[in-house]
């Protein structure tokens, strides 16, 4: 089953408040493989995600203490 635009503006969202991917979709049921495809096919969507990983990861490492 094709994720619909609720599912994907919320997985969006949790990532960019700190979420995994894996659990974002467990919590929305979205199957792995339909997240996969949807990347595939929906070009927006994927440049949307691969940003919002992309804050995520540099948010996540700013707030990691420095040695």
């Amino acid at each position: 089953m094709a994720m619909n635009a609720e599912q994907r503006e919320r997985l969006l969202g949790m990532l960019l408040m700190g979420t995994s991917t894996r659990t974002a979709c467990d919590s929305l049921r979205v199957l792995y493989c339909d997240l996969l495809q949807e990347l595939d096919d929906n070009e927006p969507f994927r440049f949307a995600y691969l940003s919002a990983q992309a804050q995520r990861d540099r948010v996540t490492a700013a707030l990691e203490p420095s040695e």
